[in-house]
């Protein structure tokens, strides 16, 4: 380890490279407990590292650190992962301009965690901003475990990027999730397998639009399937209403009244 942090960070004596490693084990210092270190030169030396690491451990284990002046470096480093740890961890870390650098690094997965994670998060402008991303998985996540978004947006996203497994699992898993026109979607993706996961899986989802759309893709495993499961459906509803009348014979012959036939 100290040989790696002598590369980064120039003319730094054992006693500073120790207090750095001590960073990385994630030790709290005071740096003022460390009269043979000239901490001015050592703060310095941390900011000019670039290193994203060390730039996010000195904020959140050196005591009275230079929040702000460590935030703008880590963020120049255009390193996500660690912008994000900066927010979420440290204390008083100016979270408008680390949200900012994450929807211009346009890192879905970071956006969508600030949204998640973050307490008094702009979901609105994360919202916009996880649209811009096209990144399907994080636009389907974000539907379905964040509230008051605006979904038609992220539905409509989706719809345009024609990836027929979000197009699929937003419709099954997104309350209100707009089923029409997601079914047209998975149409037009002409992908057999998932348009019968869409059949089979999604709650009132157009099943005789879709079975003809995997008829006309000629695919023959996929259509038998699907007749499979659409006979199966029909005997299950058939069974269902033989159950509904014996139970309703059973409780009309219990009743004291007269037994009412048609």
């Amino acid at each position: 380890m100290s040989r790696y942090l002598k590369e980064v960070i120039n003319d730094l004596s054992n006693e500073e490279v120790f207090l750095i490693n001590n960073l990385i084990d994630n030790k709290y210092v005071d740096l003022n407990k460390l009269i043979h270190i000239d901490k001015d030169y050592l703060m310095n030396s941390i900011i000019n590292s670039n290193n994203a690491k060390i730039l996010y451990l000195s904020a959140l284990h050196i005591k009275n650190a230079p929040i702000e002046k460590l935030a703008d470096k880590i963020i120049e480093t255009k390193e996500a992962s660690f912008i994000f740890e900066f927010l979420k961890n440290v204390k008083n870390a100016p979270k408008d301009k680390l949200i900012k650098s994450l929807i211009d690094l346009k890192s879905a997965r970071h956006i969508y965690l600030a949204a998640l994670s973050i307490d008094d998060a702009p979901i609105e402008e994360l919202s916009k901003a996880i649209l811009e991303t096209n990144n399907s998985e994080y636009i389907y996540l974000f539907a379905r475990t964040l509230n008051n978004i605006d979904m038609m947006s992220l539905a409509n996203r989706l719809i345009e990027l024609k990836d027929p497994v979000y197009i699929y699992r937003f419709a099954r898993d997104i309350k209100d999730a707009p089923i029409e026109e997601l079914a047209s979607a998975i149409i037009e993706t002409k992908n057999s397998e998932y348009i019968y996961f869409f059949i089979k899986f999604v709650k009132n989802a157009p099943i005789e639009l879709l079975a003809n759309a995997l008829i006309d893709l000629e695919d023959q495993r996929y259509i038998e399937l699907i007749k499979e499961f659409i006979k199966d459906k029909k005997n299950n509803i058939e069974d269902d209403t033989d159950l509904i009348v014996e139970e309703t014979e059973e409780e009309i012959s219990l009743d004291d009244g007269p037994i009412l036939t048609k």
